[in-house]
C-alpha cells in the first residue's frame, strides 16, 4: 500500500478505472463530479501520474479514501493469483 502525505510530487491511481466503472460512472461524469478535466481522468486511468490534489478530488467524488485509488486492486483480491 502506498502511504500518502501532503507533497507536490505525483501519484499513480491504478484502481481508478475499476472503482469508476463499478459505480457506473463515465469519465465525463467523474470529471464533472471531481471538478477536473476529462483528459485528467484519461491520463490517470492510463497509468500516468496525477497530483496529490487531484487524487484527493477524485477520491472525494468517488466517496473513497485516497489510499483506495493508489492501491493496486488486483493484489487485494484473495481469489486472484499473484
Amino acid at each position: 500500500m502506498v502511504a500518502l502525505e501532503m507533497r507536490s510530487d505525483t501519484i499513480t491511481t491504478p484502481a481508478l478505472r475499476e472503482i469508476r466503472t463499478g459505480l457506473l460512472l463515465t469519465q465525463k461524469e467523474l470529471a464533472r463530479k471531481a471538478s477536473v478535466s476529462e483528459l485528467t481522468i484519461l491520463r490517470a486511468e492510463s497509468g500516468l501520474s496525477v497530483s496529490f490534489a487531484t487524487v484527493k478530488k477524485l477520491a472525494a467524488a468517488l466517496e473513497r479514501p485516497p489510499e483506495k485509488l493508489t492501491s493496486d486492486t488486483d493484489n487485494e483480491d484473495p481469489d486472484k493469483p499473484p
